[in-house]
């Protein structure tokens, strides 16, 4: 039963909506808009690497003095 309620609510979701465009950048912006947005994804994605690889050394360089103060 829960199966069949299941198939009608996927069928009648896919029937009835129609395609909905995720945002104005992504599909029909101005040429700045969409310079923009590729230049925020590129900087939102090499933040949290930037920031780990910052993390290690910090780590490494503790773990470096810790090392040469212990002899």
């Amino acid at each position: 039963m829960n199966y069949f309620r299941t198939i009608i609510l996927s069928l009648t979701v896919f029937s009835v909506s129609s395609p909905l465009i995720a945002c104005a950048v992504c599909g029909v912006g101005k040429e700045e808009s969409r310079l923009a947005f590729i230049l925020t994804t590129g900087i939102l994605t090499i933040t949290p690497l930037i920031m780990l690889v910052g993390g290690a050394y910090y780590v490494y360089g503790r773990y470096k003095d810790q090392n040469v103060n212990d002899d």
